[in-house]
């Protein structure tokens, strides 16, 4: 018998009570996040196409589910701050 492999990764979103998606939030703390899954993830691809025929069947593949926080017990984000709104003038 041949252990799964397959990889996930939870990414917890901690910004403020209403982990509001704003565009320092993606850029400062989500695509960080997700470059590092990628990385991990592609390393395991790789591994996975060295082993050839003798890697498991689900070596290589992965998940990744963005949650909010834990702690809260409530909803996963307030939404989005809309910044071409922001950007143009009253």
């Amino acid at each position: 018998m041949v252990a799964a492999t397959l990889k996930l990764w939870v990414i917890e979103l901690h910004n403020g009570v209403d982990n509001v998606l704003t565009l320092a939030f993606i850029n400062d703390a989500v695509r960080p996040a997700l470059d590092v899954v990628e990385e991990e993830w592609r390393k395991s691809v790789k591994a996975a196409k060295a082993k050839g025929k003798s890697a498991a069947p689900d070596e290589g593949k992965g998940a990744v589910i963005i949650i909010g926080k834990r702690g809260q017990n409530k909803f996963f984000s307030n939404g989005k701050v809309n910044l071409f709104t922001l950007s143009r003038p009253s």
